[in-house]
């Protein structure tokens, strides 16, 4: 079993044995115990369980009856009753001709109204007896690029933390579309920065007192950029530091300025830097190191869109177990 804690869901990946006898019940219980064991850490939090659950909810047996109970216990809901799919299948077994719905995702019913789609996938390059299955969700999460703590447990009961570091994958994103974006966001920063206010500052023609956000001169700095009013050198300090500054009303008003242009900058940089991430979300995936093929080429592409187009066939002609299209 796999638990991941993510802002106020649970998301847990677990694999079931099969209920043959009590010894089996005995492992399936102690597994449910340690779910609800979780849960109780989290009280406020939604649970999202996936997984090879070895019961079919469509056969009435002691199993499935069992597993319905515990769902009841959590609140949970099946996400197959929500949706209908055209696989009524997750498990095959070819050569014996054995098809059986086994696997599922379990949501607490407070998360059911936010779940979107739901599917069996058939996928022309799953090598597995089990179809995947897959939900889409609608949740808001924090965009923080930290280290993502799983819980994996073993067979033999015991559990250990493996920590997870994410990073921003350049090599994969969309980047003409991260451009764009950037290009949206950061224009009126840009244009704020260029307009004639920072350009009076950014100069040495005008008064030092052009800084200031709400200056306490004759002269506003809205009216001194207006209006142009230069800087009368005979009480200007413009090159006077906050330390060595002798007029001690002057002094003061340095300090002012000073503390508003740090607030100033201070605000600008957490524009720039929030505009960045929001581009980088939208158009960055975001994976732990070693998630991508590296050895991936051009043959393997080859080979693999070849088997896509063999299991289109099969498909088009209504997915027939035996004969040419089948062994194709």
């Amino acid at each position: 079993m796999v638990c991941l804690v993510l802002n106020n869901y649970i998301l847990i990946n677990c694999y079931f044995p099969k209920i043959n006898n009590d010894s089996d019940l005995a492992v399936v219980q102690s597994i449910f115990s340690e779910i609800e064991s979780i849960v109780a850490l989290y009280p406020d939090a939604k649970l999202i369980l996936g997984g090879d659950l070895n019961t079919d909810f469509n056969i009435k047996s002691n199993a499935s009856s069992f597993f319905i109970t515990m769902m009841n216990n959590l609140s949970l809901i099946s996400c197959h009753k929500l949706f209908t799919c055209d696989v009524n299948y997750t498990y095959c077994h070819e050569s014996l001709q054995h098809f059986s719905y086994i696997d599922y995702f379990l949501v607490s019913t407070s998360v059911s109204k936010d779940i979107l789609n739901y599917r069996v996938l058939e996928l022309p390059d799953n090598l597995s007896d089990h179809n995947p299955i897959s939900i889409a969700i609608n949740v808001v999460l924090d965009y923080i690029l930290k280290p993502i703590t799983c819980i994996q447990h073993d067979n033999k009961g015991s559990s250990s933390n493996i920590e997870y570091q994410p990073s921003l994958r350049w090599d994969h994103a969309k980047l003409a579309d991260y451009y764009d974006c950037t290009r949206s966001l950061l224009q009126p920063i840009y244009d704020e920065l260029t307009s004639d206010y920072y350009q009076c500052i950014l100069s040495h023609s005008y008064c030092c007192n052009s800084v200031d956000l709400e200056c306490k001169s004759n002269y506003s700095s809205a009216y001194r950029v207006h209006h142009k009013v230069q800087c009368n050198e005979s009480t200007c300090h413009c090159c006077c530091t906050l330390n060595d500054c002798t007029d001690l009303g002057h002094n003061k008003h340095c300090e002012y300025n000073y503390e508003s242009i740090v607030k100033r900058i201070e605000s600008i940089y957490s524009n720039v830097v929030n505009s960045l991430h929001k581009a980088a979300q939208v158009n960055t995936p975001v994976k732990r190191i070693n998630f991508f093929k590296y050895w991936w080429n051009q043959e393997l592409y080859q080979l693999k869109q070849a088997s896509i187009d063999t299991h289109k066939q099969w498909v088009h002609a209504n997915r027939p177990k035996q004969g040419i299209v089948y062994e194709k």
